[in-house]
């Protein structure tokens, strides 16, 4: 009898464990599955790239097009019953190459003029 309650206690733990990592899902392509979530990660890493001044009007006005381009792509997926498989794909890669954009943009030196820069070190 106490061999099948201490059994029962490890595999209960076992699975008690194991709930947070699988209510994150699986992480495809982008931030992760959910895509809501992710557009309005890439949405405040562009505001946060404009604060901080690390990209400029055009990069800005450039990403925003894009990032408003694949926001009304999906509303036109959506409002024909939803998302399948190949379209979420779809969008998940097109998100992934928007936020390697946003990362390429925001860490270039045109902005920050940081380094050798009209024969002075800044």
């Amino acid at each position: 009898m106490k061999r099948i309650i201490a059994t029962s206690l490890i595999a209960l733990s076992a699975v008690l464990i194991s709930l947070p990592a699988n209510a994150q899902g699986y992480r495809g392509y982008g931030y992760g599955n959910n895509i809501n979530s992710t557009q309005a990660q890439l949405q405040a890493r562009i505001n946060n790239g404009i604060a901080s001044r690390r990209l400029s009007r055009s990069e800005a006005q450039k990403l925003q097009f894009k990032l408003n381009r694949i926001n009304n792509i999906e509303a036109q997926m959506r409002s024909s019953g939803g998302l399948s498989f190949r379209e979420r794909n779809n969008l998940n890669r097109q998100l992934t190459n928007l936020r390697n954009e946003i990362n390429r943009d925001m860490n270039d030196f045109e902005r920050r003029r940081i380094g050798f820069f009209e024969r002075y070190w800044r």
